[in-house]
């Protein structure tokens, strides 16, 4: 892609994500998932993205989406609130109806879709020529496999026995 081709994909993509952030109201509410009242970063609505995302991102390893969104709602109470808030904002846009609409092609919101048009969705994010958006799908695909990799009590589905130190002592190893 030449430099003129890349300034017009990126100022045409940059004003679109512009204006579906100012059409917030065209927006569903995402999916009723029954959020814990307790959430200390998340709220309802980006909960429920976080239960959407889980399942595509990690597949049938991920038997519990509920504890994977707690605990990325504990990871972002402890980042700076800023960084909480921008990957929170990469959510509504992966949300949003009329970025869907315009990089994909479909005019859902990403909790609403079915799994295989949430695959297809998160593809379109990761190969689009709009540096945010591949950006943004980045940024969830590490912070969801990272949260489910490194919760201990996944640890065996990749034969990690987990940290030496916490690791049970055997005869052979004091």
């Amino acid at each position: 892609m030449d430099r003129r081709r890349f300034l017009k994909v990126s100022a045409a993509g940059a004003a679109t994500l512009a204006v579906a952030g100012a059409l917030g109201a065209w927006s569903t509410p995402a999916r009723p998932t029954h959020a814990p009242p307790d959430l200390k970063a998340l709220g309802p609505r980006t909960w429920a993205i976080v239960m959407a995302l889980g399942p595509v991102f990690i597949g049938p390893d991920l038997t519990d989406p509920a504890r994977l969104a707690g605990r990325v709602d504990d990871y972002l109470a402890t980042v700076h609130p800023r960084a909480s808030t921008e990957v929170q904002q990469g959510m509504e846009l992966l949300e949003n109806r009329l970025t869907n609409l315009w990089l994909v092609g479909v005019a859902k919101p990403f909790s609403h879709q079915d799994p295989a048009q949430q695959a297809r969705t998160l593809d379109a994010w990761r190969t689009s020529e709009v540096a945010l958006c591949a950006t943004i799908y980045t940024a969830l695909r590490k912070l969801i496999d990272g949260t489910f990799w490194g919760d201990p009590e996944n640890y065996a589905l990749t034969g990690y026995p987990g940290p030496y130190h916490l690791r049970p002592r055997t005869a052979s190893h004091p």
